[in-house]
Order: C-alpha cells, then structure tokens, then sequence
C-alpha cells in the first residue's frame, strides 16, 4: 500500500500515452528540506541565533521510498498504475555561519545519489529518472527578531534563494525559487515548540494531466523533548527527541487539493556533543498522496559545530595581606617602672615591654598579643582563650548540625546534609571558601545589558541562601568582569551596572544591605588571555569576594 505523491493520471491517460516518450520533466520532486544549522531539528528552522563567528557543517542522508506514483483514481489509495519514481537517496551538504549571536547566513547542495523507478514512466508518457546528479543549490540567512535562548518566546525570518544548478528528471527546477518563512518558537521550560510559516515564489509548472504546481504556502511545526541535558546549558552534551510535521499547498483552485498538498511527518533523535560533533536519525512518511509525500523516509543526520563556550571554574581569588597589628599607646613610665605597665622592673620579666592586663598571665609583665597561640592576634581573636583558624575568626570550628562538616565551610550549617552537598539536603551551586564564594555555573546576562537571564536564578538564589545561613560573613563584594571587546568605557559601566544587578537580586532574596557592596571593574582584572574565545569566556564573570573593599577602577 503506498502513501505515496500523486500527480495523478486519469486511467485513459495510461492507455493514450503508452507510445510516446516524454522529455526530462526537470522538477524538484524531494519536497524536504534540510535544517540550515545544528541546532535545529532535522526540517524545522528554529528562529535563535548561533553565536557570533561560529561554522557549522553537516550533511543530511534522505532516503525516500515511492515520491512518485500515479494512480487510476487521482489521490486514492492502494489503484498504483506506476511507480515512476521508486527510490530516492539525496544527500544535502549545508554550511552555516553566525554573526553576532542574531544573524545566520547558509548555503547547501544536494547531490542526487540514487534515482530510480519501475520502468512505467514511459508508458505513461513521463521522463524515466535519469539517477544520480546534482540538484539546486541554496543560499540564505536568517535573523533573530525576538527572545533569546531561555525566553519563552521567540521570533525570527528567514529567506532562502535557489538557484536551478541540477539537471535532469526529478533531480532540480529550471528556474529560481524565493523562500521567505516567519519562524516562531515557544519554549515552556527545556521543551520547545516550533513552527515555520512560508511562501515558496516559483514558476508554475504542468504536470501530466492537469496538475499544476506554482507558487505554495509551506508550513511545519515541532516539539522538541530533551531526554539526556538541556540546551539552556550550552557546550554540555545533550540528546533530543524531535517529531516534526511538514507540508505546502497552492493558492486558489489548489489550495489544499490532495495532488498539490503533501504533508509529511518524522520522529527522531539527536546527539549534540560537547565536542561539537552532531548525529541524529528520523524515520516517517507521508500522510497525503500530495506531489513529494513519500511512502517512507529515511534521514540520516551527521553534523560539526564549533563547540559553545563554556565557562571555567574562576581562578582562587589572592588571599588579602594581613593587617599590621596597631602599636599599643605609649605610656609615662613611672619611677622604678621603665615600660610603665604598673609592674615594678625588679619583677618585671620585660622591663622594656609593657605588659598587655588582658586577664591572661598578666604577672610577669611581658605581653601576650595572642593568648591561645592560634596566629590569630587577641585583638582580631574573637575567641582570645581559645585556639581557632584564622578564618573562623580565632574561634574553634563548630559543628551544630552535626553533619560531619565544620560550620565555616557548612552551606547549611543548621541542617545536616551530605559534604558532596556541601552540608545541605539539596545539590548546592556555592563553594565558600577562604576569602571568597565560589560559584560553579556562570551569571548570564542579556546581551549586552545588565539584566539576569532566568537560568541564573537558582544559581543566584543559592548565594543568597548561605549568606543568610552565614551572618558571620559580614562583607561581601559582589564584583563584575568583562572581557576587552568594545569601549573600555562602556565596559566598566556594564560590569558596574550588572554588578549592581546582582546585589539588589540578594537584597530581594533575604541579605542584609549593609552587609552588600557591588564593584564593576570592565576589563582592567582579566584572568586569561583575551586573544582566544575561551579566555574571553573566563574574563567575563561575576564573582563574590569577601573582606574589605578592592580599589575602584577607572577608565583613566
């Protein structure tokens, strides 16, 4: 049973034509059409941008079975009189190019590998496939209207020019083709949903009987389902499954007519890894008898992408000097006194040091700057009598929930979770280290403005959360790097506004104000080399510094 397209001849017609021999018919008979990049499915145009200065190549292997099949009763089903075009294997080689994260150019060529049918062209007055050759070349480019990779909605147009490079039966048009489609997309967290709204411009073209195919409106729409990662992630591994829904029909008298409306559907899967490299497959058919809805078809996806960036873990911030301790007062010494602690130099171990009347050993009349030995100076100690790290304040480590980890270092001191969750119930995002938060993702940001992108706001509320466990730390910098693209200028003004951005995001969630300052210092603290993606990608961050306050910078 074929489900097959049909450009369907009367029964009379087999009968009248039998003896005549047709010419070429040169048309494009492979109505599908390869996604321009690899991120998009394996038909559908999805309206995002690629980054900027970012190739992809891929190819696509297509196998369809039964294209061509005329049939006694036009558009029925199981009255085949002719399998005129029985097999089909196009492999389409696509390049793609982004600019500036919002415009995509592309090209591709499909290359006829296999054409072949049963013989009945002929006797119904059609050309015979002529096999392999080449088929029409496209060029186009699209662009970023509207949203960006996690917003819930996007828009995007895109416009595609073939020009008439094939030859032969069934292998290319004689003329050009011009493809303006509104791309749209909704994406309800991780899943997206896309659809692809056209009109193909062509030449009319008479097809054996009077089927008439010209200019069409195209369409398609798509779900997109990640079963392993997420997208919103990018430069990670992922899978997607894919199902997608395509067609075209004519204007006027063949608006939806079952000749001039093929209507195919796929499902596949596919492979985005780390490394760039791209695999996917994709079974389906046709589901109308439509000019170019096959019985079955079969598309093979391979595909390579400059990997995304993907940001590394912030260099250990430089552990501030320690503060010179303040000489003590100078006092008049009294006679018989030369230091003038009030212990008489006849039993005064120290005669020239006065002793420091701190409760501890305060006899001898030599002073004690750190009575619990910690290296932690009494006057800094919180703890002075009792022997603690220097972080902890000169107080020994506690442990209050009794989890196993000290409470300086616990994410969640007051609820006991495992340390590979620092401490806490839930997966945390923060490493609070000495002299710093360490964060484990990136705060992304819109484009070139200081707002925070959604996907950062776990990863911000999370900071929020231990510095509200941890009233202990006092003073955190919330500080904002760039990279050295651009105005020097205008980069110390983003990074200070988005710096700002971040701590009224805390304020929001809980952390006292006074214990916030925010600080953008552009591009003056890089921590890679700026000549490469990647160490552009490292020196544009936030971070979170703890202690006192770091120079301001200037563009002077």
């Amino acid at each position: 049973m074929n489900n097959a397209l049909s450009a369907s001849l009367l029964a009379f017609l087999s009968l009248a034509l039998a003896a005549g021999h047709a010419d070429a018919q040169e048309l494009t008979l492979n109505r599908f059409q390869a996604a321009e990049t690899t991120e998009d499915g394996f038909q559908l145009s999805r309206p995002d941008g690629f980054g900027h200065l970012r190739p992809s190549a891929q190819i696509h292997l297509d196998y369809a079975h039964d294209p061509l099949v005329y049939d006694i009763d036009r558009g029925a089903d199981g009255d085949e009189i002719g399998h005129v075009v029985e097999n089909q294997l196009t492999a389409n080689v696509g390049l793609a190019f982004g600019l500036w994260d919002r415009l995509v150019v592309f090209a591709g060529l499909p290359v006829n590998l296999w054409v072949d049918g049963d013989g009945s062209g002929e006797a119904l007055g059609l050309a015979q496939p002529e096999g392999a050759g080449l088929g029409d070349m496209y060029l186009g480019a699209r662009g970023r209207l509207f949203g960006e990779r996690d917003d819930f909605f996007g828009l995007g147009a895109q416009a595609t020019l073939t020009l008439p490079t094939g030859g032969g039966s069934y292998g290319g048009d004689s003329f050009l083709t011009f493809h303006p489609e509104l791309l749209m997309e909704l994406r309800p967290g991780p899943v997206r949903i896309t659809s692809n709204m056209g009109v193909r411009i062509t030449e009319n073209q008479q097809l054996q009987g009077d089927v008439e195919i010209g200019d069409q409106v195209t369409f398609a729409l798509g779900l997109t389902v990640p079963v392993y990662g997420t997208h919103l992630e990018p430069g990670t591994t992922r899978v997607d499954l894919h199902a997608q829904l395509f067609g075209a029909t004519g204007f006027g008298e063949s608006f939806f007519q079952k000749e001039t409306t093929p209507l195919e559907a796929l499902a596949g899967a596919k492979l985005h890894h780390e490394s760039g490299f791209v695999g996917g497959l994709s079974v389906g058919g046709g589901l109308t008898r439509g000019v170019g809805s096959p019985d079955a078809r079969v598309i093979a996806t391979f595909g390579w992408a400059l990997p995304e960036e993907r940001v590394p873990a912030a260099a250990p911030a430089r552990a501030a000097a320690p503060r010179a301790e303040e000489p003590a007062p100078a006092a008049e010494p009294a006679p018989g006194d030369t230091d003038g602690d009030g212990i008489l130099d006849d039993v005064d171990q120290c005669v020239t040091q006065p002793e420091d009347a701190d409760g501890f050993e305060d006899e001898d009349g030599c002073p004690d700057p750190d009575n619990d030995e910690d290296g932690v100076m009494d006057q800094a100690d919180e703890c002075p009598m009792e022997a603690g790290p220097v972080v902890n304040r000169g107080c020994p480590d506690s442990d209050r929930d009794g989890d196993g980890l000290v409470d300086r270092v616990d994410n969640c001191p007051d609820e006991a979770g495992p340390e590979s969750n620092r401490g806490c119930l839930a997966e945390q995002q923060v490493v609070i280290e000495e002299g710093r938060l360490q964060i484990l993702d990136k705060v992304y940001f819109r484009t070139n403005r200081a707002q925070i992108q959604p996907r950062s706001f776990p990863l911000l509320t999370n900071v929020a959360e231990v510095l509200v466990s941890h009233p202990d730390i006092d003073r955190v910098r919330v500080e904002g790097h760039t990279d050295s693209t651009g105005n020097d200028a205008y980069n110390l003004r983003l990074s200070r506004e988005r710096a700002a951005t971040v701590r009224d995001f805390l304020i929001e969630h809980g952390v006292d104000p006074n214990r916030l300052t925010a600080q953008g210092f552009g591009e003056t603290r890089p921590l890679a080399n700026n000549g490469s993606a990647e160490g552009r990608a490292a020196n544009r961050r936030v971070e979170f510094n703890l202690g006192e306050e770091a120079p301001v910078a200037t563009t002077e």
